[in-house]
């Protein structure tokens, strides 16, 4: 079985091998792959968002599982180059965090700079440095100084030096932009931990999953998938959202409220009295 496992696996790296000749990075998740073309384009823009902070986290991993992947079996580096407020909102990359992901951190380099003028520079002086494999570009929300014309220039550097840009934006919104494909992510529940006897333990904590949806990209419809990542081999299984097992919340000994009720006010608030409109003041 492990000799069928090694074989499958060099497979699906010699798929990525051959989708570099051609320009797209496969996941080996064949729906994702399909609904993008064959992969995502290797140079070019592409944009993570979040709605919510609370959805940073799993955005930065599938940030970084993309980079993996265009990084492939070959040298390199990933360049992650950090938002002043990402990093207060959402924290900072955490090294062991990075080796169970499946990426060393000898592999990465981190770049605060402290301005967003500062941080275009550093993105299009590294897109023509060789070394660099991909770039992960994080933005917090929607600043007037990063709009379609800053987002232009980095996807022209990305076409010209051919590497892939992963634009983070974190708890931003929709907006125009030249982004080849635009993909809102948030995280799902992991699936049980598959001990060697073949057994699942629900109770471990399984491979991260990721509810991706493509908004922006060739696909005219906007389908929805659920991602497991596997940090042991690089890459992508797409998985049934029925298949995803989420435990029933512990109950606690006692349900009753954990605060008692204060009995000199009303449970719920007093409602708003009449609304009276003024004119407006000359």
């Amino acid at each position: 079985m492990s000799l069928i496992w090694d074989g499958w696996r060099a497979a699906a790296w010699d798929r990525a091998a051959a989708a570099s000749v051609y320009e797209r990075v496969e996941t080996s998740a064949e729906a994702f792959d399909a609904a993008l073309g064959g992969g995502l384009a290797r140079a070019a823009l592409h944009e993570i968002r979040t709605e919510a902070t609370a959805d940073n986290g799993a955005a930065s991993g599938f940030a970084l599982a993309l980079s993996r992947l265009a990084l492939g079996r070959g040298p390199g580096l990933i360049l992650w180059i950090a938002d002043p407020m990402g990093a207060r909102e959402s924290g900072r990359l955490y090294a062991p965090g990075l080796m169970s992901h499946g990426l060393p951190p000898a592999g990465l380099l981190h770049a605060a700079p402290r301005k967003l003028k500062d941080a275009l520079m550093v993105a299009e002086a590294a897109l023509t440095v060789s070394s660099f494999a991909a770039v992960v570009f994080e933005v917090y929300g929607n600043p007037a100084r990063f709009g379609l014309t800053e987002s232009r220039r980095i996807s022209l550097r990305a076409k010209a030096h051919k590497k892939p840009v992963f634009l983070l934006r974190e708890r931003g919104g929709e907006e125009a932009s030249s982004a080849e494909s635009r993909l809102l992510v948030r995280p799902a529940p992991s699936s049980p931990v598959r001990m060697p006897s073949g057994r699942t333990y629900e109770a471990g904590l399984g491979r991260p999953v990721f509810h991706v949806t493509l908004e922006k990209s060739r696909n005219p419809l906007s389908p929805d998938f659920y991602l497991e990542w596997n940090a042991d081999d690089c890459l992508f299984l797409a998985i049934e959202p029925g298949r995803i097992a989420v435990r029933p919340a512990d109950q606690p000994a006692d349900s009753g409220a954990l605060v008692s009720l204060s009995g000199d006010r009303s449970a719920r608030p007093d409602p708003m009295g009449q609304v009276v409109a003024f004119s407006r003041a000359s």
